[in-house]
């Protein structure tokens, strides 16, 4: 039986990123696996633009509308499926 391949997903201010190491082991064992960016998070994540700004401005990140406002739990885990299939086709 062929279990088909695992999803690695990260946890709190993580990316697909921090499973690197645990991709090129799982691979060495033959076992293939995805790691994917949740909402929010990874590389390419966006940021409000006060949050990089020096020096740091408390009232202006305050002020500054998150750019992930919409995303909560509900949103994150539905997106999970089309990530895993998006990683799969790039060959990830």
């Amino acid at each position: 039986m062929n279990p088909g391949p695992l999803v690695l997903v990260h946890g709190a201010f993580h990316g697909a990123w921090c499973w690197n190491d645990v991709l090129v082991e799982l691979a060495a064992l033959g076992r293939p696996a995805l790691a994917v960016d949740l909402p929010g998070h990874g590389l390419r994540a966006r940021r409000p633009a006060a949050l990089t700004r020096r020096p740091f401005d408390d009232a202006a990140f305050a002020a500054e509308f998150s750019p992930l406002a919409h995303v909560d739990l509900a949103r994150a885990a539905a997106s999970c499926p089309s990530r895993c299939g998006t990683s799969a086709a790039a060959g990830r």
